[in-house]
């Protein structure tokens, strides 16, 4: 199997080209962040096809693999916070606790990322996709991912979606990637606040937190084998353990910003360690 990684520490993308199989190469245009998927049983030059610019940081590009692949490959869905929204590490372009920890050699997977703000399970999966959802979709459809990253949630909660149809939109999201041979592993909410951590956002819907925190409860629990595949609970490395509906604020600095949603650096450093040792037993 031939996987060619865009790494983000040049300064200027350009045409990558890799060495597959014998007689066989890949190359994608990855300009303005886009992705290319290509397949060649083998001889000749393979161009990716460009897909679209809303594609950030680091892509994988596989040829045709050859037997059976080895190379975990994630396809990430998030938002603002999986973005990267407010991370102040940015070397080698690359933001936010999800890039940081997939693209480091330890953790040695290839991943693409389709995050952006204002993403939810809601937009993505409610029986009437997007079009921006459907050409992101593409990726996955097209390339050779083993597993499908999900960073979801706030953004439904804030707009007064319940727990139960969070759930719903889970386990479509669930099928329609397990039809696609591929392994969904969903994360757990965050805290969300006001500016003192003392109490909810103004900006959500009443009672949001307690759908969140059912939504939590969903997935550690596995409920209709919505994470039949594992999870990733980025709640219990943030949140107050006396408290769930808090921050922690142990770590010598505050984890959450200024608006009481999204992350300082340190809240996606935290989270990007954590991210990193679990990786070996979640993307099996």
């Amino acid at each position: 199997m031939c996987v060619m990684v865009h790494s983000a520490y040049t300064t200027a993308p350009a045409l990558l080209n890799a060495s597959c199989t014998p007689g066989s190469r890949s190359t994608v245009d990855v300009n303005e962040g886009g992705i290319g998927i290509a397949s060649k049983a083998s001889g000749g030059s393979i161009t990716g096809r460009y897909l679209n610019r809303h594609i950030n940081g680091p892509i994988a590009v596989f040829a045709t693999p050859v037997g059976t692949p080895t190379l975990k490959s994630v396809a990430v869905f998030g938002d603002s916070i999986a973005a990267g929204a407010n991370d102040s590490t940015t070397g080698g372009g690359l933001t936010g606790f999800i890039q940081r920890s997939l693209a480091t050699t330890a953790v040695g997977v290839a991943y693409s990322t389709t995050a952006q703000s204002g993403y939810s399970w809601n937009a993505a999966f409610s029986g009437s996709p997007s079009d921006d959802f459907i050409r992101k979709a593409q990726i996955i459809k097209d390339g050779a991912y083993t597993h499908a990253l999900m960073c979801l949630g706030g953004n439904d909660v804030k707009d007064g979606v319940t727990a139960a149809s969070i759930q719903t939109r889970m386990l479509a999201a669930k099928a329609w990637f397990l039809a696609r041979g591929i392994k969904m592993i969903p994360m757990t909410g965050l805290p969300r606040t006001n500016s003192t951590n003392t109490g909810a956002n103004s900006s959500d819907a009443a009672g949001a937190m307690t759908e969140y925190l059912q939504m939590n409860d969903n997935i550690r629990n596995n409920v209709g084998g919505v994470s039949e595949f594992g999870y990733f609970d980025r709640h219990v490395a943030l949140a107050d353990p006396g408290d769930p509906t808090r921050w922690r604020t142990d770590l010598g600095g505050n984890v959450y910003d200024a608006d009481g949603i999204h992350l300082t650096t340190l809240g996606h450093t935290t989270l990007t360690n954590a991210l990193s040792a679990a990786a070996p037993t979640l993307f099996t």
